[in-house]
């Protein structure tokens, strides 16, 4: 059996009856600590008076709010804070590898176990999966998990925070505990794609990475197979006499033909599902699953989007990781109603801006029919504490755990690498050229996109002509228009219409200064009037935006900013 502070995760013996592979949620029964304590890691630290808590949970959004923290979003403190966590690990678990995955934990997590370090994470939004195999204990012995965040809060948002938004602070996401055989499917090591696809006929290529975590070559056989949403069989294909390096990883692939396949779009979100078997000598290793969609999409230059041959205007909206009074710690149902309400309002798309969204949204999507423009947050140095070698080491690291994790979901059409126009020195088109070629490695079925802002001339700088897609934020900026007389074959959509804040009970404009001017960086100029926008003026504006769109065929459509309530 597998406990930790009282809870009990499952029986052990009715997982492996369906599967070698034991997977665990980890949510309950957390000791935390709010501010620092130095030895906290250590397994004999006293943690009695710390409060219980559940996951997923954010300490911010407790308070108090404090109107000299406005550098912060929300108004909220961060800081230092410490979770414990104490489990059992049945000595049957002995020569299993063992697996902590945290879903999102903001930020500048350090993770222990058993009092030694296992691990690090930067980032805020980006998950993390550690092998924790050699710093349990299976004997009868209690084994610690501590997990340190430092969130400083120095007064320069810039300087710490990873947005402009309200971001929460703690382990806000879910965490889980799997175990595997050494030798298993690697994590994230499912890869589905779909090289050809009519109403008539699809292919399905099916491939495996199978990680071999001992010190000798192992011999395997991989057997891949496809079900229908029903869980009615379609077909396997079994591959023998794999040979798999000692301490190494080999690609399986298997290619399948559906007929007259059930295509997934917003209307009919249809998944099937692929599963991965790794045996051994007539015994199964390990077993693994995923959905996925059949479809087909194309972005073009002067007729917009298509969804499976059909014209399909992209009506969407920009959400952040929160979801209102709940701050960030979201249950998954929260991501569910965030979609629910987005189709009620006659979206079909969701850009998660600007970061990593959670594994729940991504799913939420795929099973309730929303496209996803999915976002990466860490393109560029505008951040003080995004340098010069995590910029290069640690940021194309994220990018490639952020699209490993969603290349499965049919919802995904575009993988979004930055929001900003770049850098007038041109430094910071070289960086998204090489986010570019990360996600086309990773994944060469899905355009790469970008947002541009209206910091510099994207155009002169040439940032703008990395991506497969360009976005335009602030509604087009006024350069939509010459842009595509300038460049015909630009994919081109609005990636950002103007914010539809406006103030309830103001009926006309509201004049709060006079006004300043800002040139900007392609040379034009704007004047920052200072007004309240009235709900009339808010409801013109939007108007107008979408009627932009209508007029122009060539944008495959607009996303509003931003979907919040």
């Amino acid at each position: 059996m597998l406990s930790g502070g009282g809870s009990v995760f499952g029986d052990v013996k009715a997982v492996e009856t369906l599967s070698p592979r034991l997977h665990f949620n980890m949510d309950d029964s957390w000791k935390f600590y709010k501010g620092d304590a130095s030895e906290a890691m250590n397994p004999d630290f006293d943690d009695v008076a710390w409060d219980d808590v559940n996951l997923p949970h954010d300490w911010s959004i407790e308070g108090p709010f404090d109107k000299d923290l406005e550098h912060r979003g929300g108004y909220l403190p961060s800081g230092i804070g410490w979770y414990r966590k104490t489990i059992t690990l049945s000595p049957d678990w002995r020569g299993r590898r063992i697996f902590i995955e945290f879903e999102g934990v903001f930020r500048n997590s350090v993770v222990f176990v058993n009092g030694k370090e296992v691990g690090k994470n930067i980032f805020g939004y980006t998950g993390a999966n550690y092998d924790i195999t050699d710093f349990v204990r299976f004997e009868e012995k209690n084994n610690i998990i501590a997990v340190k965040i430092d969130n400083p809060d120095t007064g320069d948002y810039r300087a710490n925070s990873e947005g402009w938004w309200y971001e929460g602070c703690g382990i806000y996401r879910h965490v889980w505990l799997t175990a595997t055989n050494p030798l298993h499917v690697d994590h994230n090591g499912m890869f589905i794609t779909t090289p050809q696809v009519s109403k008539a006929q699809a292919s399905v290529r099916l491939s495996s990475t199978i990680r071999n975590d001992t010190k000798e070559k192992c011999l395997c056989t991989v057997k891949h197979s496809l079900y229908k949403a029903d869980g009615s069989f379609i077909g396997s294909e079994t591959v023998e006499n794999v040979a798999v390096p000692p301490q190494f990883t080999k690609d399986i692939a298997s290619l399948f033909v559906i007929d007259s396949p059930k295509l997934w779009s917003p209307d009919a979100p249809y998944l099937y599902t692929a599963a991965t078997q790794v045996i051994s000598q007539e015994k199964v290793l390990d077993a693994h699953q995923t959905t996925f969609g059949v479809r087909w999409f194309e972005f073009t230059p002067d007729k917009g989007f298509f969804l499976n041959g059909k014209h399909l205007q992209l009506r969407g909206m920009c959400v952040h990781h929160d979801f209102g009074g709940l701050g960030v710690a979201l249950p998954d149902r929260a991501n569910y109603k965030t979609v629910e309400e987005a189709k009620k309002m006659g979206c079909n798309l969701i850009r998660s801006a600007h970061n990593d969204a959670a594994p729940a949204l991504m799913e939420a999507c795929d099973r309730l029919g929303m496209l996803v423009w999915a976002e990466t947050r860490y393109m560029d140095n505008a951040w003080n504490w995004v340098t010069d070698a995590v910029l290069l080491e640690q940021c194309p690291e994220a990018l490639r755990y952020l699209i490993r994790r969603d290349r499965n979901h049919p919802a995904i059409i575009c993988w979004g690498l930055a929001n900003t126009a770049g850098s007038a020195d041109g430094v910071r088109t070289k960086h998204l050229q090489v986010f570019n070629d990360i996600a086309r490695a990773e994944d060469p079925t899905r355009p790469t996109a970008v947002a541009l802002e209206r910091n510099t001339n994207a155009n002169a700088n040439g940032f703008a002509m990395v991506t497969d897609i360009v976005g335009y934020n602030g509604g087009g900026m006024g350069i939509d228009d010459a842009d595509h007389r300038n460049y015909p074959d630009r994919k081109m959509l609005i990636s950002e219409f103007s914010s539809g804040r406006c103030a309830r009970g103001i009926y006309e404009r509201v004049k709060l200064s006079e006004g300043v001017e800002e040139t900007l960086g392609d040379g034009r100029v704007i004047r920052l009037d200072g007004k309240y926008l009235s709900n009339y003026d808010g409801c013109i504006r939007h108007e107008k935006e979408w009627r932009h769109v209508a007029q122009r065929p060539w944008l495959a459509g607009g996303i509003i900013w931003s979907g919040i309530e």
